[in-house]
């Protein structure tokens, strides 16, 4: 019985300490994307202020392609889920998750950073309005990055540990993906067409 304590506790301690990597792990490279930003040439900022510019301006013009704009981030949204998700039933997806959920952090930090370099104060504001889809997107990535990681042990510990399968554990990694994209899709009309509205009353 103690034995069988000693490991629920181990068990339990190194899904925690997994969680806790992870946001760690998101925070220093949604600071790398903010550092990211100056330290890009005078020219790449221009390219970047021009396509920011243009964004704004179809925004407040109320030309703002949203049908377009819907099916783009929807369906990049839904593939990134499943890619990610499908990574976790592979034993070699763990390092690719974790590059993925990477770059899903530095994207943050390079929004906000380019905002606010490119509109001072006033970009203050509009940044956090702005990336308020990437904030619920990184939750979004950070429990299916979490859920595939595990997902990507337990099933070494199967194949060359020996241990004993439970469907339960396959069961709840299928009702993550389920949940998830329900939630991937709250978040992209989020950003098609709510972000965008409340934009124009500041722009």
């Amino acid at each position: 019985v103690r034995l069988m304590k000693k490991r629920v506790f181990k068990f339990h301690n190194n899904k925690k300490k997994l969680l806790i990597g992870l946001i760690i792990s998101g925070i220093i490279f949604i600071i790398v994307g903010v550092l990211l930003i100056a330290l890009l040439s005078k020219s790449n900022k221009e390219i970047l202020k021009d396509y920011m510019d243009s964004f704004f301006s179809l925004v407040k013009s109320g030309k703002f392609n949203y049908r377009g704009s819907i099916k783009t981030v929807l369906l990049t949204n839904l593939i990134s889920v499943f890619v990610i998700w499908i990574l976790g039933v592979s034993l070699i997806g763990i390092p690719v998750i974790l590059i993925y959920f990477s770059i899903k952090a530095m994207t943050i930090g390079m929004s906000l950073s380019s905002i606010i370099y490119l509109y001072k104060l006033k970009g203050i504001f509009i940044s956090i309005i702005y990336i308020i889809p990437s904030i619920i997107n990184f939750g979004i990535f950070l429990i299916l990055s979490y859920n595939s990681i595990k997902m990507s042990k337990y099933l070494y510990r199967v194949l060359f540990l020996k241990e004993r399968n439970n469907k339960l554990v396959i069961n709840r990694y299928i009702n993550v993906l389920l949940i998830l994209t329900i939630f991937i899709i709250i978040s992209s009309i989020v950003e098609v067409f709510i972000i965008p509205s409340i934009l124009r009353l500041f722009i």
